[in-house]
């Protein structure tokens, strides 16, 4: 399962944020998780979905621009590319991620116990954003390796991290696992801790916003992205399924 996040990934504290001093109402993620995506082109082992900025749009984001996703499947490598275009006449701000939704091994019983599967960041003396109201607050240290337990997710809603390698592999109870291969500057990691069982591993580029100190103007936000006029950006994440026996 998949869920695309633009401009924003996350919420913005108290439902809004500015642009040149004028408020800006917008829901958790922004746009692309609430648009109808038309088919730009599509070949047996790719697709590209897209949509554009309209009337509607403009009520809470206020750039023109083209928005595409491609996934291309190859093997047993999916690839998933954002290519956003600015059609502004002004520099454009955003943020842009992934929300993909893998299945891990629950018990029997459909008691949705998740224990005995792990994700690993293939780096140590990791840390975590804590979130304090589903917004950003001060990091912890976390181990390199965490077992996805629903407690987890109790008390860490979402592990949101600065990315300190460009792999992070979800070992499966059954001895199947998912490498999650980015660039991004964050990943965040989030389960339902009450049902599920399944892990989002999610590449970002940006952040919620933060619970103390909130910067509201958006192109003072933290890690914001940017792109001039007429430019285009490229970001992607790919997922490498690998099965018990080639491990």
């Amino acid at each position: 399962h998949d869920a695309v996040l633009f401009p924003f990934v996350g919420r913005q504290k108290d439902g809004y944020y500015e642009h040149k001093g004028k408020r800006y109402d917008v829901k958790i993620h922004g746009l692309a998780p609430y648009q109808r995506y038309d088919v730009k082109a599509q070949n047996e082992n790719s697709i590209t979905l897209g949509f554009s900025s309209n009337a509607e749009t403009f009520k809470v984001y206020p750039f023109a621009f083209d928005f595409f996703i491609t996934y291309t499947l190859v093997g047993k490598s999916l690839t998933v590319k954002y290519e956003i275009k600015n059609k502004s006449d002004e520099e454009m701000y955003f943020y842009v991620g992934g929300h993909p939704a893998l299945k891990v091994d629950g018990a029997e019983n459909n008691n949705d116990d998740t224990s005995g599967n792990f994700l690993d960041f293939c780096t140590e003396n990791n840390s975590t954003y804590t979130l304090e109201n589903n917004f950003i607050a001060p990091p912890e240290k976390i181990e390199g390796c965490v077992e996805l337990k629903k407690d987890v997710f109790v008390k860490y809603p979402s592990l949101v991290l600065d990315r300190r390698s460009d792999t992070t592999i979800l070992k499966r109870k059954n001895g199947k696992s998912v490498k999650v291969q980015s660039t991004s500057p964050i990943i965040c990691v989030w389960a339902d801790d009450k049902r599920g069982a399944f892990v989002a591993v999610e590449c970002w580029w940006g952040l919620p916003d933060y619970w103390h100190d909130t910067e509201r103007e958006l192109k003072n936000k933290r890690m914001i992205n940017s792109l001039k006029a007429n430019c285009v950006g490229e970001y992607e994440y790919k997922l490498e399924f690998i099965n018990k026996q080639e491990i």
